[in-house]
């Protein structure tokens, strides 16, 4: 599977006399670019047609601004229709058009001749990840090529998308192998009619799994200039569908943190809904744009202001879609233990000590299978089984790869392993404990 991410600016010329843009700021040259077989050549105003020729992608993600909109419009969905289809005609314009071409128009700040846009700059990042995560999620495989070309972004654009596509490639490794590659063309120069495209980075992507965890406010968007009370509206609507999809703070930060601290069994317990994040992140969407001032500026220019804006927790359960997307778990409550250590050899072979601690807790467990005199048809304490007399301890369950004996159970015959969610310990609920213990070593604010 191949994507091919590219970052575009602003093409077209502006002129405030008429209010729209006339002809071209991207003059057409020779870009070519050193490939196995010699040097591949096109002549276009940019170098994606170039790299699609060479790259030949599965699908293509052009990054571009909102700012590039040249009249203003009473909805912010209406003004990104129009943005969509003006980049359409320029793929037209460079003979590119088809289904794998998906145009990412992402919310940017400043002020041009064209324009006004308030907001948050880091909006940018946080949303173009969201929808790359929403974009590539079903089309993961074992063998990820990704390319990502920056030579056209501006400003912030070629910085806040490297990091989020180094940090997506990071979580996808953990079930895939991924090869990141960035180019980026010779400046252009006028007069110069031909620009080489380098490879400034070619490497592979080691397993970087999330390490933060959701807030305990779970503070979805954050106010700019949003009203305090309607923004408190908006919180208590957020937090009303979250709970309307069955999404629970404490079992999305143990999956998390089952990555994180190497626990197969919590992993497989609490892994969650895709298609329930999925939806709530669309919710999220659909409320962000719906705070979104929208006024004619100097005429008919645009002015577009935004309210609120996307906070870390819309970033982290951007990460949790794309995590449960790429191991691809269903929930589960009993688990064979020979699927733990197959999921251990998939997921968590990338971390030596988190290899050799599961790999080392799951052959104890075998071989006292092997000889233990327990009924074998009963769900029993492992504890039991494993004949220990400890009682149970944060630092245990972390250092058995979440299988501590007085929280887990056993199925002799069946040779699976379950935890008892409904028990106690000294009045403490077995659940609670699993969920704190799981989500240990994570980043909170």
């Amino acid at each position: 599977m191949r994507f091919l991410i590219v970052t575009w600016g602003n093409p077209w010329k502006y002129d405030v006399k008429l209010s729209e843009y006339i002809g071209f700021n991207w003059e057409i040259v020779k870009y070519h670019i050193k490939c196995e077989d010699g040097i591949l050549k096109c002549k276009a105003r940019s170098t994606l047609p170039l790299l699609y020729d060479y790259f030949r992608p599965n699908k293509v993600f052009i990054v571009v601004l909102d700012t590039i909109a040249e009249h203003y419009e009473d909805t912010y969905c209406k003004l990104i229709k129009l943005v969509i289809e003006k980049y359409r005609e320029f793929l037209k314009e460079l003979g590119l058009n088809g289904s794998n071409f998906q145009i990412i128009v992402a919310p940017g700040v400043g002020v041009f001749p064209n324009g006004l846009f308030e907001g948050a700059m880091e909006d940018f990042y946080a949303y173009i990840l969201y929808r790359l995560v929403e974009g590539i999620s079903n089309l993961i495989a074992d063998e990820l090529e990704i390319c990502l070309d920056l030579t056209h972004g501006i400003n912030f654009m070629p910085t806040l998308t490297y990091r989020a596509v180094k940090e997506l490639a990071g979580i996808i490794a953990l079930a895939a192998n991924v090869r990141l590659r960035v180019y980026n063309s010779e400046p252009y120069v006028r007069g110069v009619n031909e620009l080489r495209v380098h490879l400034i980075e070619d490497s592979r992507i080691r397993p970087n799994p999330c390490t933060e965890a959701l807030s305990h406010q779970l503070r979805f968007l954050k106010r700019v200039e949003l009203e305090k009370e309607k923004f408190g509206e908006l919180c208590r609507s957020l937090r009303e569908e979250f709970n309307k999809n069955n999404l629970d703070r404490e079992e999305l930060n143990a999956f998390l943190g089952s990555i994180v601290n190497g626990l197969p069994l919590v992993l497989y317990t609490f892994s969650p809904d895709r298609d329930s994040i999925e939806a709530y992140l669309k919710y999220i969407e659909k409320c962000y744009k719906g705070y979104i001032s929208m006024q004619p500026y100097k005429g008919i220019r645009p002015h577009v202001k935004r309210l609120v804006s996307f906070s870390r927790d819309f970033i982290v359960m951007s990460k949790i879609l794309l995590t449960s997307s790429v191991l691809g778990l269903k929930r589960r409550y009993e688990v064979p233990i020979e699927e733990l250590d197959t999921v251990r050899r998939k997921i968590f072979s990338y971390h030596d000590r988190l290899n050799a601690m599961i790999s080392n807790d799951l052959y104890q467990i075998r071989e006292a299978l092997r000889s233990s005199d327990k009924e074998p048809s009963k769900w029993i304490q492992l504890k039991e089984v494993l004949m220990l007399k400890g009682e149970y301890s944060l630092r245990n369950f972390l250092a058995h790869s979440g299988l501590e004996g007085n929280v887990t159970l056993v199925n002799i015959a069946e040779r699976k392993l379950k935890y008892n969610l409904n028990g106690y310990i000294e009045h403490k609920g077995i659940r609670e404990l699993i969920l704190h213990a799981s989500s240990h070593g994570l980043i909170t604010n």
